[in-house]
């Protein structure tokens, strides 16, 4: 990788380590939206400390050299479940959509990570 792909690999990896620590915070600790949130998907408790730690295993993942594309893949698959979740069971209005977006852009600065690290990822080289 160039020094310029370096730099933006880490831009994106910092982005979606900084999209992705909130969530699985507010889910580890039994804030009462995740609960109610889970609770509908009737997925409480396993359902929302599986994302949680998915979510935060993520995080950390992303930030260690070694194990970043792991950590884009895990992340990218946690977005995708979330905006699919978005699309068919909960919505978009009010602070969803936030969360929504938020989704989208975390998905596709795990996707850029993927393709700057395309080279690293076994089976396509």
């Amino acid at each position: 990788m160039t020094k310029k792909t370096n730099t933006v690999s880490l831009v994106l990896q910092i982005i979606v380590a900084g999209i992705l620590v909130y969530p699985a915070y507010m889910k580890l600790s039994s804030h009462p939206d995740e609960v109610d949130l889970f609770t509908s998907l009737k997925m409480e408790p396993l359902g929302r400390y599986l994302v949680g730690f998915a979510e935060m295993a993520a995080v950390i993942l992303v930030l260690i050299p070694g194990t970043v594309v792991a950590g884009a893949l895990l992340a990218a698959c946690i977005m995708t479940a979330a905006i699919l979740g978005h699309v068919f069971s909960f919505g978009f209005a009010g602070a969803l959509g936030m969360f929504a977006m938020l989704a989208f852009v975390c998905l596709g600065a795990s996707l850029g990570i993927l393709y700057l690290r395309r080279e690293n990822i076994p089976g396509l080289r």
